[in-house]
């Protein structure tokens, strides 16, 4: 028959969510409770509704709730809410991997799963990075370069001191600008002997 593929309309998120849904998936009508950085994120509202999607050809409900800063502070009443909603499940975006765990262990005790993305906390179940670390400092560094025609000196601002994943980006960073550092001075050297 050609060996050529059909396209189903919506193939793939149904993949996603039979994914999610386990091979023994209790009645529907579970509520998940989405908790990001922030809610202006982009990338956060982004993944949110990638989420919703998802639970919804599930037939769970999702809410997505959090503050309008970067701060574990504001994620801390999203966490109650769904500690009182008894909700199925909490995926966070953690603005500090420990400030939110007594509340996040507080919803683990009642029966709530957690799972972190984006940015990471010290206590779920299962963490989901978009990308692979390394990559993503390396990238931003290289685009930093390039932008700055490699000379001259740069500071990066992260968005909150504790986010996890912007701080191992920085550590990427900063490896990644010593190691030019070297060969520039290395390059210098070899110009010296000549």
């Amino acid at each position: 028959m050609g060996g050529r593929r059909r396209r189903c309309p919506g193939g793939r998120r149904r993949r996603h969510a039979a994914a999610f849904a386990g091979s023994s998936r209790p009645a529907a009508g579970k509520t998940f409770y989405y908790i990001p950085k922030d809610t202006l994120n982009p990338y956060e509202v982004i993944a949110d509704h990638g989420g919703k999607l998802a639970l919804t050809e599930l037939g769970d409900t999702q809410v997505v709730s959090s503050g309008t800063e970067d701060t574990a502070a504001a994620q801390q009443p999203a966490i109650q809410a769904a500690i009182q909603a008894h909700a199925a499940g909490i995926v966070i975006a953690g603005n500090d991997p420990q400030a939110v765990c007594p509340a996040l262990q507080q919803a683990q005790a009642q029966g709530t799963k957690v799972v972190a993305f984006d940015s990471d906390v010290n206590c779920r179940s299962l963490f989901i990075n978009q990308a692979d670390t390394p990559t993503i400092g390396r990238s931003q560094i290289q685009l930093l370069g390039k932008l700055m025609n490699y000379k001259g000196q740069f500071a990066i601002l992260s968005a909150a001191s504790t986010a996890t994943n912007q701080n191992a980006w920085d550590q990427v960073h900063e490896a990644r600008a010593e190691e030019a550092e070297v060969q520039e001075h290395a390059a210098r050297q070899d110009l010296l002997r000549q």
